[in-house]
């Protein structure tokens, strides 16, 4: 089923998206496939007469009532919190979600809390709503971790929730709701400092949860840029960059053949032209990048999977097709389009967080999981192609699920996906 998303915001000029969803359609769906971050109100379009009108979501009911058709058109309207310009200044403001997760590490709802910038009117924040947090307090939970007795578990435990109850009290109050546009701006590192202190202690006290969600840091901001920036660069013949990743993947899947930058050999791969350039279309270079490291790295693992599905059959999917397709779902769940991860807590974050900027080893790897998932999710179902899109929207949940685990390396989010049966 297609879902037809009209987002609507003051601030910003209307924007529309397309999603699959699989039936039946729920409220939990929708907000799943939803790509936008922030607070919005659904709306479903229904017929009435021979016009329509666009009914209130606040249940499941209209929907299981009303939705008759293989294509829903939902209206998702912004809301933000009085004075504060959120789209419109999306580099100064950001939230800091409040999550829960169910046993799997999905985010069950969010809610947004907003920090103030340091200086005179963060600071005044405190005082009008009548609580402070300090950051020497954090600290000082900090090294009474490092230093405690048998009684650690306890004292830390009590602490982080003394400290976050006070910190919701202080950020809840109708003192700080009440601050003008100018209080609300954040400042990333203020986030950055709560979130890490919360972190720090949780790890210390041998917390098991996955970590709170933060927002990336500068290196990682700078990795994600350059990610999206590659999403957003046509494959381009005269690049030696370009064509050094053409040239990996050839080498890699036909190495007993001389290297033909256009060929119908590419066809055999599951590509539509002999030309590259004509299959990537808005996965950009990335997409030939992330495939030739695939198809290198883990040649072995690549190859049977390729031969596997050469076949140009209903039982066989298109290599080619699905590498591109793969490309831009991850670029969803990263947020690389429009810069929207840099407003948007995600627990993984840290995976980017890389010396060299240009270092685009942890989008690699994710989409290389990514393909071993297609590849289980394929053979273990018996899939046909029109069964595509239901493949990938389970495993694009099955990496947002891996990723929200908080891995804090490659190493770990592997080992991770292993344990949720995951092939190497």
């Amino acid at each position: 089923m297609m879902v037809h998303f009209e987002v609507v915001s003051a601030e910003c000029e209307s924007e529309s998206v397309a999603c699959a969803v699989t039936p039946p359609l729920s409220l939990a769906a929708l907000r799943t496939v939803f790509p936008f971050q922030g607070v919005f109100h659904f709306r479903l379009k229904v017929p009435d007469g021979q016009s329509h009108v666009w009914e209130d979501l606040v249940s499941d009911d209209l929907l299981g009532s009303l939705v008759s058709s293989d294509t829903v058109a939902i209206r998702a309207i912004h809301l933000s919190l009085p004075g504060a310009n959120v789209w419109a200044t999306h580099q100064d403001i950001a939230p800091y979600w409040d999550e829960e997760h169910d046993g799997h590490g999905r985010r069950t709802f969010q809610t947004p809390v907003w920090f103030s910038k340091l200086g005179d009117v963060g600071s005044r924040l405190g005082e009008l709503a009548g609580q402070t947090v300090r950051r020497s307090e954090v600290q000082s939970v900090g090294k009474s971790v490092a230093t405690g007795t048998g009684h650690i578990g306890k004292s830390v435990a009590a602490s982080t929730e003394h400290l976050q109850q006070k910190f919701e009290e202080m950020m809840s109050s109708d003192a700080a709701i009440k601050l003008s546009q100018s209080s609300v701006k954040m400042g990333k590192a203020v986030s950055r400092l709560w979130s890490s202190g919360m972190q720090a202690v949780k790890n210390l006290a041998g917390s098991d949860e996955p970590p709170d969600p933060t927002l990336p840091t500068p290196a990682a901001e700078m990795c994600l840029e350059f990610l999206g920036s590659q999403a957003a660069t046509p494959l381009d013949a005269t690049n030696p960059a370009h064509v050094s990743s053409v040239k990996r993947l050839w080498l890699s899947c036909f190495p007993d053949q001389p290297f033909q930058p256009v060929s119908p050999r590419w066809r055999t791969l599951g590509f539509l032209h002999d030309d590259l350039a004509q299959d990537v279309g808005k996965s950009g270079v990335l997409a030939v990048h992330s495939l030739a490291y695939f198809a290198d790295t883990y040649q072995h693992k690549a190859m049977t999977m390729f031969e596997a599905q050469r076949p140009n059959t209903d039982q066989h999917y298109p290599v080619g097709v699905v590498a591109v397709n793969l490309t831009l779902m991850l670029t969803d769940v990263l947020g690389l389009r429009q810069h929207r991860f840099a407003s948007s807590p995600r627990t993984f974050w840290p995976l980017f967080d890389r010396p060299d900027p240009q270092d685009m080893t942890p989008f690699f790897e994710i989409f290389a999981l990514a393909f071993r998932i297609i590849e289980r999710e394929w053979t273990s179902r018996g899939a046909t192609r029109k069964e595509f899109g239901v493949i990938m929207e389970s495993t694009k949940q099955a990496v947002f699920d891996l990723l929200n685990l908080g891995p804090a390396s490659l190493d770990a989010l592997m080992d991770k996906a292993v344990k949720a049966g995951v092939p190497r």
